[in-house]
């Protein structure tokens, strides 16, 4: 059953978990950020697109 929702997720170009990990790793190692780093650039990000 698992398999079949995550082919389904996937046709429908959804990520999943394992993918998003790889991409999210991917994306720490180019910007050579720690993590707290890039948590707080994050939230600051996102708080301010919220407020637009």
């Amino acid at each position: 059953m698992r398999q079949i929702i995550e082919e389904s997720l996937a046709l429908a170009g959804i990520k999943t978990r394992k993918t998003a990990a790889e991409i999210v790793a991917k994306a720490r190692k180019k910007a050579a950020m720690q993590e707290a780093d890039a948590l707080e650039l994050a939230v600051r990000e996102t708080r301010a697109a919220r407020k637009r």
